[in-house]
């Protein structure tokens, strides 16, 4: 108060009139706040005129090419790398986008009637045309391009001794690149939350919940640890120009995170390339310390564990010790000595030890990867059940397995040993189940050996290893989970990219970095977009309906909609793809299952409905007749009943085959289904 009193004092009265002794704290507040006001408002007019100067200079230093550049590198990567197009394709695309630039300025400029020789105009086609250009100038630029503005991983090169090369792909900078994904952390983030609900329950839902995922210390203390499959695989690629040494055999190897959910394991997009070299180089012992060294990761089952790589002689599985000559006497797991890893440690130190005892353990050496403090040739190397069960042409078997009841429809009945087939089929259809129940396993064991000693007592000629394999199913499925996540079809399906990559580009004077490279090209262009997964409501063209149109039925069935009010026009589609799963009209689905016997009830897709941004599925509901097990499927009927589900009323994520015989519905479930609670 006293400054205020002196300052005034020393003002004139016709400046300003005399403040009051005594102010009063209400207007002294006031005209405190309005300063406070009047200050606030100058430094927002001081903010909004310094962001304006800002992005003016933006704007006056903006390259006005930059989008262009970006624009032009992502339309190179969808049409080279999404069509496995060869690399001088470039050249072409950008000698035609400039003569296209050059017609549609020429064109543009007559109807403005300008100047057709306008010196902007011209000047910037000409900075256009240099651009693209340098961009396509050789394959160096364009990858220098795509590290600038994509998420293009570089393999990394790796001299070997024997002075060939194989590349790696850096494991931290792919995972870097997916997890900046967000769909691809909340896939995972969500499936974890769900594996976690199974523990200690009947159903074995994931690796995780299985006997060696539960007692994995990494697992166990780590919760935020991820869990990666490798697959190591040979592939042989023809030159055509070579003759004799016209086949490359490379050596590969894959990783996928079985952290994923299920649906998207059938994608091609999950499986990544890790290592690529000429199998010849896997051979000398110094190339291998390398490669494991870089690589630090699980590859090959029996070459990679260290077990004796022949099938035909000596103890040849990994499982148990049993030679060549007893395996057709066999026919329990019970009369089997189980490998343990205590066990192993111990032979193996013998066959160190002793080298020519290699035959009586089956265990040819350490396993190169045995210094990893993970990973032990006993535990970590799951079965694949697709291998360890069929020969040869896998996925041509699976399906001629499948579909032989459907073939020999009309003498099934009259066919010798069919009831062989039948038991092979219960036995398929827990192995591959998605998610095995624990209580099923003593079952699955029963139903094996009983398999096993028919087979061989009727074809012993043709009892193979693989049917050895059979008898250590059931136990594989407690140990490692869901065998069906273990298979290889989806990391040999990326066999099929990699040749056509090494045959559309027809170089192979180094064929391991020209695959390397055009598969992170091809990641980089999968990655382009915000999420992994981009292939989500992905539909096929709208159609509008007046919903008077259809039948009464349907309308019914719109009309019981609890979820939406459906005006009177409706949008269709004939197809659409959600979460990695598609779903067509005429598709079958399961879309219940009935009392403990667990019977599915399928339902036709009638209609997809778009409605407020998702999808809605009319389905008509078919009456499950009875199984026929001579054919090993369920004969239906269709009824009147319609109804509307969403996609997560649907308990299968792939379209079931249905058949059409004689005037009868017939469709098969391919594997075991069970309620998930």
């Amino acid at each position: 108060m006293n400054h205020f009193r002196n300052h005034h004092l020393g003002c004139s009265s016709q400046e300003m009139p005399p403040l009051p002794l005594l102010l009063d704290c209400n207007d002294f507040n006031l005209n405190n706040y309005g300063e406070i006001e009047i200050e606030q408002h100058e430094q927002k007019e001081q903010g909004e005129q310094q962001e304006q100067r800002i992005l003016s200079w933006q704007y006056e230093n903006h390259d006005s090419l930059d989008d262009i550049k970006k624009f032009y590198l992502k339309m190179l990567l969808k049409v080279r790398e999404g069509h496995v197009l060869p690399g001088n394709v470039m050249k072409t695309m950008a000698l035609s986008i400039t003569c296209l630039l050059e017609i549609f300025s020429y064109h543009l400029l007559s109807k403005l009637h300008m100047n057709i020789d306008n010196a902007i105009s011209n000047n910037f086609n000409n900075d256009v045309e240099k651009t693209l250009f340098e961009i396509s100038k050789s394959e160096d630029s364009f990858i220098s391009s795509c590290q600038i503005y994509f998420t293009f991983v570089k393999p990394k090169e790796i001299i070997l001794p024997t002075g060939n090369k194989a590349y790696y792909i850096p494991l931290c900078d792919l995972l870097m690149n997916l997890f900046e994904k967000k769909d691809f952390y909340d896939s995972i983030k969500q499936e974890k939350e769900l594996i976690s609900q199974f523990h200690e329950q009947d159903i074995i839902y994931h690796y995780r919940n299985a006997e060696i995922g539960r007692q994995h210390h990494i697992l166990n203390n780590k919760k935020n640890s991820l869990l990666l499959q490798l697959y190591s695989d040979d592939l042989g690629v023809v030159n055509p120009l070579m003759g004799k040494n016209a086949v490359h055999k490379l050596t590969t190897f894959y990783f996928s995170l079985d952290d994923l959910p299920s649906r998207h394991s059938s994608s091609l997009r999950v499986v990544y390339l890790l290592l690529l070299y000429y199998k010849k180089d896997f051979e000398d012992q110094n190339n291998r310390r390398i490669l494991f060294e870089q690589l630090g990761q699980d590859l090959r089952t029996h070459e990679l564990g260290g077990f004796t790589r022949t099938f035909t002689t000596g103890y040849f599985c990994r499982y148990c010790f049993t030679h060549h000559h007893d395996m057709k006497h066999i026919y329990k797991e019970s009369q089997t000595l189980i490998r343990t890893a205590e066990s192993h440690d111990i032979q193996l130190k013998h066959v160190e030890n002793v080298p020519s005892d290699k035959s009586m353990y089956g265990i040819n050496e350490a396993s190169a990867l045995s210094f990893i403090s993970s990973f032990h040739p006993i535990t970590s190397l799951p079965p694949d059940l697709m291998h360890d069960a069929m020969e040869g042409k896998t996925m041509e078997k699976y399906c001629l397995f499948l579909n032989l009841p459907f073939m020999l429809f009309n003498i099934v009945d009259k066919i010798p040993y069919w009831f062989l087939y039948e038991l092979l089929r219960e036995i398929w259809d827990m192995l591959y189940c998605d998610f095995p129940r624990k209580s099923w396993l003593s079952t699955l064991q029963e139903l094996i050996e009983e398999f096993i000693q028919l087979f061989q007592t009727i074809f012993p000629d043709q009892f193979t290893p693989k049917f050895h394999y059979l008898l250590h199913a059931a136990r594989n499925t407690a140990k490692y989970g869901p065998l069906k996540r273990q298979m290889n079809l989806r990391y040999e399906a990326k066999h099929h990219l990699l040749k056509q990559i090494a045959n559309r580009c027809n170089n192979f004077i180094n064929l391991p970095y020209t695959i390397s490279k055009r598969i992170q090209l091809r990641q980089c262009y999968e990655l382009i977009d915000e999420n992994v997964f981009k292939l989500n409501n992905v539909s096929g063209k709208i159609h509008t309906r007046r919903k008077i149109t259809v039948n009464q039925l349907i309308q019914k069935a719109l009309l019981d909609d609890n979820q939406f009010i459906y005006g009177d026009i409706v949008e269709f589609v004939k197809w659409v793809l959600i979460d990695n799963v598609k779903y067509k009209v005429g598709d079958f689905f399961v879309a219940y299952l009935l009392g403990g016997e667990e019977i599915p009830l399928f339902v036709k897709i009638k209609f997809i409905i778009h409605i407020v941004k998702q999808w809605r599925f009319i389905v008509q509901c078919y009456d499950t007749i009875t199984f026929r097990q001579n054919l090993w499927c369920y004969e239906i009927n269709p009824s009147n009943n319609n109804c509307i589900l969403s996609k997560n009323e649907f308990l299968t994520h792939k379209a079931e085959d249905c058949y059409h015989i004689n005037n009868s519905y017939f469709i098969r479930a391919p594997y075991r289904l069970t309620v998930i609670e």
